[in-house]
């Protein structure tokens, strides 16, 4: 009897929708038994709302409403036509469109993955769904190509910046570009899980006003460039129209000032529905997007701290609103990356993506600068690090190799990428994470002179093949390895050609002539690979800016031994922020000092720790001794040493900033209030406010 109702109710509604009365709305209501859907091809009219069915059109089967929807968009001058069905859970009930793109919406459950809807998208390489290949958050676009019927379930081809897979058709919501066209409000979201379940309010269906992903190229008067930028919308109902926009490279001669439109970051074109392409279709791999990690930089650490400190206004200073965990600490990734053979330039700027420049909670409290554990479905799981070292060695020597190892489920190719390929595919949810870190890269780079944009000469392999990385340029040469299969715009660095193969760098450590995956360290001056030339396409740069490619390594060797100042003449030693004598001078250090080396640079140079900083100090200055450390004492602010701070405290600090005095190695630990390394206005403003009380120097 209960079988007899539902088909009668079926027919009902199948009779109401041909004749009409059913029009706009199709609700979870109209049909009690979800598993048998009803589908019917509408226009979508000037006002947003949707046309009675097309021809008195309805039907069971998913294929004919499709292809009834596919003949008479090809026959209308109207391409604004979807198909509808009872049983989807978007509120729209658009379960395809002639011409469309798709908001990402994991909330809702999935019965084809069994799960009750999540914090993030699967996309998968298959369309039953068995082999994801990344993931991305609600709310963000994606480009739809279509909607197929598999077992009986509807999944969805679709792109988000260079990822192309399946999703499940009842985890998006397909939007048609009639709504990005005209700004004609749409509902969205909806009938969800996955806060249900969590004991959250479920969120409600909302309208929305949406806009398109894009690509924009404006001139730069002041570098004299065409900075190209992506401009990422999300449909989320308290995201802007307007779009986050970010700067990420210099356009090619072929990309003049415009707006634009990608499915991949690589190709680009005049129009929303990718018909028309620029430059018939060329590609362009952004520098610092596709730049190897496995690379070295010309940037130094005081080009990272003018950056940091000087331009954006982060501190070191603990008190102050902006402090940093990585300002003053910045040669700490120069030496991890050289020891570990990684980009300083680059992982630093991931650093300052991850951690907001090394002022964000995790970073000050747990030092964890790249969100390591700290998932989408629970931050809070982030990883607490014992120091910036032990930081920074953990990451760039363990933590993050495996995105580089060539059996790790992780490696998506060698650079940071777009969510098609690189790191960003297994590390980030953001799509376009790789573009944040190269526009954090590019504005470094940018305001260091371009050291290195365009330094490396690039190559890329578009297919999804295997290539053999060989020991030596000869086709009977041993492989170091082979890469993986399904693994798309894999980016090399091209440091030279020789017998028909280009010579790179290795993606993973080597030991004893065969790669390994252990924490070793990595030189990528002295051990390379070589991949036939007809694997590879050479991509064109764009600009002249960089220097050549670094050719030397200065690594770091620990020590704990005593050293003398010894200047020879009496007047003090400056301690620089690296191994060199260009770099700035973080302090001065008194002749006879004695002070702890924590390590010996390559070239010589000691790097010793004094008054709380760690620095380099020239070997010439400097000799071996058995003597102890003189170890301050006394509280900070009192420099007569009467147990008290107070005015001639203040005036001790403001004469030896005049010049009048000089104060001694002892108390210049005292003197030294914000623990900077130098004594001047702000340690004697310190004092003051400490005796007027509205500071309690501790």
């Amino acid at each position: 009897m209960r079988k007899k109702q539902k088909l009668i109710t079926v027919l009902l509604v199948g009779m109401l929708i041909s004749s009409g009365i059913i029009t706009n709305v199709l609700s979870e209501d109209t049909i009690s038994d979800r598993s048998t859907p009803v589908y019917t091809v509408h226009r979508i009219e000037p006002d947003g709302s949707f046309s009675s069915t097309v021809d008195n059109f309805s039907t069971n089967n998913f294929n004919d409403a499709q292809k009834k929807m596919n003949d008479y968009a090809n026959s209308q001058d109207n391409k604004n036509i979807v198909v509808r069905s009872t049983t989807s859970r978007s509120d729209t009930k658009i379960v395809s469109a002639f011409r469309a793109r798709a908001q990402a919406y994991p909330y809702r459950k999935s019965t084809i993955l069994g799960t009750d809807g999540a914090k993030t998208l699967g996309i998968y390489y298959d369309n039953q769904l068995k082999s994801r290949y990344t993931y991305v958050p609600a709310h963000y676009e994606l480009f739809y190509y279509q909607t197929v019927l598999v077992n009986g379930k509807l999944v969805a081809e679709v792109e988000v910046n260079g990822a192309r897979g399946f999703v499940d058709l009842d985890q998006i919501d397909i939007v048609p570009l009639f709504y990005y066209e005209t700004k004609k409000e749409i509902m969205l979201g909806g009938n969800e899980d996955y806060y249900a379940k969590n004991g959250s309010d479920a969120e409600q269906p909302y309208k929305k006003i949406v806009s398109l992903t894009h690509y924009k190229v404006v001139y730069d008067a002041s570098a004299k460039t065409n900075d190209l930028s992506v401009v990422v919308t999300t449909s989320h109902k308290s995201s802007s129209t307007t779009g986050a926009s970010t700067t990420f490279a210099i356009a090619p001669s072929w990309l003049p000032p415009g707006t634009y439109y990608s499915a991949n970051g690589i190709n680009y074109y005049y129009d929303i529905e990718l018909k028309q392409p620029v430059n018939n279709g060329a590609s362009f791999y952004a520098y610092y997007v596709w730049l190897p990690v496995r690379s070295m930089s010309n940037i130094t650490a005081d080009d990272l701290n003018n950056y940091l400190v000087n331009r954006l206004g982060y501190s070191s200073d603990k008190n102050n609103a902006k402090y940093s965990v990585i300002a003053g600490n910045e040669q700490l990734f120069i030496e991890y990356a050289n020891k570990y053979g990684m980009n300083a330039l680059m992982v630093f700027a991931q650093a300052c993506l991850e951690s907001t420049y090394g002022s964000s909670t995790y970073a000050r409290e747990r030092l964890n600068l790249f969100g390591w554990n700290a998932v989408d479905s629970n931050p809070n799981l982030a990883t607490t690090f014992a120091g910036l070292d032990t930081a920074l060695s953990s990451f760039m020597g363990t933590l993050f190799r495996g995105y580089f190892s060539i059996n790790d489920w992780r490696y998506y190719g060698n650079s940071y990428g777009n969510k098609g390929s690189g790191v960003t595919p297994a590390y980030a949810s953001d799509p376009y994470y790789g573009y944040k870190i190269a526009s954090i890269a590019y504005f470094i780079d940018y305001r260091s002179g371009f050291k290195d944009y365009d330094a490396y000469q690039l190559g890329v392999i578009t297919d999804n093949k295997p290539v053999d990385v060989k020991k030596s340029s000869s086709n009977s040469a041993a492989n170091w390895y082979s890469t993986k299969t399904n693994r798309i715009n894999q980016t090399f660095t091209i440091l030279s050609e020789e017998n028909g193969f280009i010579k790179t760098n290795l993606s993973m450590p080597t030991e004893n002539g065969s790669v390994v995956d252990k924490d070793v360290e990595v030189d990528l001056t002295s051990v390379f690979g070589y991949i036939s030339s007809n694997r590879i396409t050479k991509l064109p740069k764009v600009t002249n800016y960089g220097t050549s490619v670094p050719q030397t390594r200065i690594t770091l060797k620990s020590s704990e031994v005593n050293y003398m100042i010894s200047t020879g003449d009496g007047t003090s030693l400056n301690m620089r922020s690296s191994w060199t004598t260009n770099s700035r001078i973080m302090t001065t250090i008194p002749d006879n000092a004695i002070v702890k080396s924590v390590g010996i640079a390559s070239n010589g140079w000691v790097k010793v720790e004094y008054n709380g900083l760690r620095g380099y100090v020239s070997p010439d200055f400097v000799k071996q001794t058995e003597s102890p450390i003189e170890v301050p004492t006394g509280m900070k602010g009192d420099l007569n040493g009467d147990s008290k701070i107070d005015s001639r405290d203040m005036m001790a600090i403001y004469r030896h900033i005049i010049g009048t005095v000089t104060i001694s190695a002892n108390d210049f630990y005292k003197a030294d209030i914000n623990g900077d390394g130098k004594i001047d206005s702000r340690d004697m403003m310190a004092v003051y406010r400490h005796i007027i009380g509205t500071v309690t120097i501790q």
